[in-house]
C-alpha cells in the first residue's frame, strides 16, 4: 500500500507544473498517513499481544517512510523555489506596472500639449493652406503616441476628437464661402467676356478702346474662379480681347498707311515746288503756268 503511494508521489514531483503538484499533494499525504496508521495498529496489537505494555511501543520506520519523508522534503523545496519564482514575477510585473504607469502618464501629458497645440490653431480661425499642414502634422503626432491606458485617456481622446471635427467643420464652411464666391466670380467674367465680344462690331475706335480698357481694369478687381475651369476661362477672355484689338490695330494700320500716302504727295509737291523755284522767269505769268 506505502509503496504505491511513494510510486504516485515520485511521479507526481516529475511534473514540471507545481500548481498540479500543490492541487494534489494533500490528498496524497493524507492517503499515506492513513496507510502508515493502519501499518502501526497492525504492529501495535501485535506488540502488545506479545505481552508487551502499549506505552512502551515505537512504530518502526521503514524504507517507504524514509523514501515518502525524502519526497516532502523535494516537495519542500519546490515550494519554496515557486513562492521565490512568484515573488521575482510580482515584483517583475509591479515593475512593468510602474513603468506602464509612468509611459502612459507621459503619453497622457504629450496628447493634452497637443490638445492644446489643436485648440490655439481651431480658435485662430486660420483655414490656410499652411495651416492645414500644421493640422497634419498634430494628427500625426497624435498617432504616433498611440494608445494611453489611463483613466483620464478617455477625456482628452474626446476633447482631441472634438476640437478636429471643429476644424474640419470650420475649414468645410471657408471651402464652401469660396466655392460660392468662385461661382461668383465665373458669372462676373463670363459677363465680360459677353460684354467684349459684343464690341467686336463696334464701328467708333475710340469706343472700342474705352471700352475694352474699362472692362479689363474689372477683370483685374475680380477674384479666382475655380482652379480646373481658370485657364479656358482665360484663353475665352484672351479670344475676345484679341477680335477687339485686331479691329483696333487694322484701324491703325490703315490710318497709317493714308498718313504715309499722304506724306509721299507732299513730298511730291515740295519737290516740284522746288523745282519751279529754281527756274528764272521774267514774268509771272510764266512760273503760275507752272
Amino acid at each position: 500500500m506505502k509503496d504505491a503511494i511513494v510510486a504516485k508521489l515520485e511521479e507526481l514531483l516529475n511534473s514540471e507544473d507545481f500548481k498540479d503538484i500543490q492541487s494534489q499533494i494533500g490528498d496524497i499525504a493524507r492517503e499515506f498517513r492513513k496507510a502508515v496508521q493502519g501499518v502501526e495498529r497492525e504492529l501495535l496489537d501485535k506488540f502488545v499481544a506479545d505481552g508487551n505494555e502499549a506505552d512502551d511501543f515505537v512504530a518502526p520506520k521503514d524504507e517507504f517512510d524514509q523514501r515518502f519523508d525524502a519526497l516532502m522534503d523535494t516537495y519542500g523545496q519546490k515550494k519554496e523555489e515557486y513562492q521565490q519564482f512568484k515573488a521575482e514575477r510580482a515584483a517583475r510585473r509591479a515593475e512593468e506596472a510602474r513603468k506602464r504607469a509612468e509611459e502612459n502618464a507621459l503619453k497622457l501629458k504629450s496628447q493634452r500639449e497637443i490638445v492644446e497645440e489643436l485648440r490655439t490653431l481651431v480658435e485662430s480661425k486660420d483655414q490656410s493652406g499652411q495651416a492645414f499642414e500644421t493640422f497634419k502634422g498634430i494628427q500625426e503626432r497624435w498617432n504616433q503616441i498611440g494608445k494611453v491606458s489611463h483613466d483620464k485617456a478617455a477625456e482628452v481622446r474626446a476633447d482631441f476628437g472634438f476640437l478636429s471635427d471643429k476644424f474640419f467643420h470650420e475649414r468645410k464652411i471657408l471651402r464652401d464661402m469660396q466655392a460660392e464666391d468662385q461661382r461668383r466670380n465665373l458669372d462676373a467674367k463670363n459677363d465680360l467676356i459677353s460684354r467684349i465680344e459684343a464690341l467686336v462690331p463696334e464701328d467708333s475706335v475710340k469706343e472700342l478702346e474705352s471700352q475694352i480698357k474699362r472692362i479689363q481694369a474689372e477683370w483685374r478687381k475680380i477674384g479666382n474662379v475655380a482652379w480646373e475651369i481658370k485657364d479656358e476661362l482665360y484663353e475665352r477672355y484672351k479670344a475676345a480681347g484679341d477680335q477687339v484689338y485686331a479691329k483696333i490695330n487694322a484701324y491703325y494700320d490703315e490710318r497709317k498707311d493714308e498718313h504715309r500716302d499722304n506724306l509721299k504727295q507732299k513730298i511730291t509737291l515740295c519737290e516740284s515746288a522746288h523745282a519751279i523755284a529754281a527756274e528764272t522767269y521774267e514774268r509771272p505769268q510764266d512760273w503760275q503756268s507752272k
